[in-house]
């Protein structure tokens, strides 16, 4: 196309047909050889990429075969020639890219409408699952052992029963309620979040840290964010955390509750902490290092994690203990808190 241009030039015969000729073809030009390079760092998929191909390949056989036939019919100069199959291969392929790249785009926009369709209706068939095994646990597991309470407490009355016996009943049964209630907040924890608020983070650590029973156990909260989350579950994972730093770093632990520069918060305590080797099996449901543990605390906490579309990590305090640090939380300025009370230390509850 520059030689063309230089050709007519030299010749004095650049008139303005050449020049609309040479000029109209240069953008198509350029499209093509960018072309590539936006297809590898678009959204475009490689597998659309053959597709692109041939629309180029098929425009550009169409253009240059239509013009070659004007062209060799009307011009006897060879230069000519060239430059007008030059300016049909450059126009073909550029208006061939651009056909395929908005089809190969379109593309993509079905096919992930699709895929976001079928995964929002195999959400919602897990929400029904985890509505009706909580419904079971609920009510067919929860009321036989109602039943048995009572028995037990006409066997007390009664006076004739081992009250030792009868204690060891009450024990085993309190033991199975506590596992009934832990796996069914472990079926509700993983219904997808709906409709999540902002709430602001330290006020509901506080709140947690209060429905816990944590002994000499402190907390300090420093954090002046709020958090998009479901408050219920936000409310079971702060509680489950303290519970396990308690029951893991002692009566006298020190847990922390602060925001991530990133983005997110994090969960940290002074305690003895989790060797490395037990770290990628601390979430998994039943896995518990106490005699009377169920191990559905740390499970509980990963389910309402994924349910929000976040992710969990546990990693080494900086005092030697366990901290779990929370990411790609959606975070914002904490609502109406004030500054002054963004450290706060809070003593543990009997």
């Amino acid at each position: 196309m520059l030689c063309g241009f230089t050709y007519f030039l030299a010749r004095g015969t650049l008139d303005a047909v050449a020049l609309v000729t040479h000029v109209s073809s240069l953008p198509f030009a350029v499209l093509l050889a960018y072309g590539g390079y936006w297809l590898s760092h678009g959204d475009v998929s490689p597998a659309r990429y053959r597709r692109v191909a041939l629309w180029v390949a098929a425009a550009m056989g169409f253009f240059v075969a239509l013009f070659a036939v004007i062209a060799f019919t009307t011009q006897s100069d060879w230069v000519v020639r060239v430059v007008i199959l030059g300016w049909a291969a450059s126009t073909g392929g550029g208006t061939g890219f651009l056909i395929g790249a908005f089809e190969a785009r379109a593309v993509e926009r079905a096919v992930a409408a699709e895929r976001a369709r079928v995964r929002n209706d195999e959400l919602r068939r897990q929400n029904e699952r985890l509505d009706d095994l909580a419904s079971v646990i609920s009510h067919d597991l929860r009321n036989p052992l109602t039943v048995a309470r009572g028995y037990v407490d006409l066997l007390r009355e009664d006076g004739d029963a081992d009250d030792e016996r009868l204690a060891a009943v009450s024990r085993s049964l309190d033991r199975m309620d506590r596992i009934v209630g832990e796996t069914l907040a472990l079926a509700r924890s993983g219904r997808v979040i709906d409709d999540p608020e902002p709430v602001d983070l330290g006020e509901y650590a506080r709140r947690c840290w209060s429905n816990v029973s944590t002994g000499n156990a402190t907390l300090t909260v420093d954090s002046s964010a709020a958090v998009v989350a479901d408050p219920g579950r936000l409310e079971h994972l702060f509680e489950n955390l303290f519970r396990n730093a308690v029951e893991h770093g002692g009566s006298d632990v020190h847990v922390r509750v602060g925001t991530l520069d990133g983005g997110g918060f994090y969960v940290a305590d002074d305690g003895p902490g989790i060797p490395a080797a037990e770290r990628d099996v601390v979430f998994d449901p039943g896995y518990t290092t106490t005699e009377d543990g169920n191990g559905f605390g740390l499970a509980i906490v990963e389910q309402i994690v994924d349910a929000h579309g976040w992710e969990i990590r546990l990693a080494e305090a900086d005092g030697g203990g366990a901290r779990f640090e929370i990411t790609g939380v959606e975070t914002r300025p904490a609502l109406g808190a004030a500054v002054a009370d963004t450290d706060a230390t809070l003593a543990g509850a009997g």
